[in-house]
């Protein structure tokens, strides 16, 4: 921890404000968890989902494919105890007008860890 260096009394607020409000979530995820026979704390759940990466793919047309995760059966589990329920890819066609020098070289926010060969990668196109 760090100290938090705030001198406005409603930025002060904000703060603790928002202290509580995340210690109110994490409390109640770890009942609800309980409640279904499951005993973590809230550092385990971070372990958990430390490696649960989503991956982005651009390819040469400048469409994009956003893939999720399945996620191993710990990862799983605690997703249906919540109800959560992701997409399992969305495609996004940026227009070639959207796109400028700017834009066009700056680099994808995180790279594909997928080797498999049936993974969609930048490199390769799609089947």
């Amino acid at each position: 921890m760090r100290p938090i260096y705030l001198q406005n009394d409603d930025r002060i607020l904000s703060s603790i404000f928002v202290t509580m409000v995340g210690l109110l979530v994490s409390t109640l995820a770890e009942r609800e968890l309980r409640r279904n026979d499951i005993v973590v704390t809230l550092k385990d759940i971070q372990e958990i989902f430390s490696g649960y990466n989503g991956s982005l793919h651009v390819f040469e047309d400048y469409s994009q494919v956003v893939t999720m995760p399945t996620g191993n059966k710990w990862q799983r589990r605690l997703l249906r105890v919540f109800d959560v329920r992701l997409p399992a890819a969305a495609a996004v066609l940026i227009p070639d007008a959207f796109l400028s020098e700017a834009t066009a070289s700056t680099p994808q926010p995180w790279r594909s860890k997928c080797r498999a060969p049936n993974c969609l990668t930048a490199d390769a196109p799609s089947p």
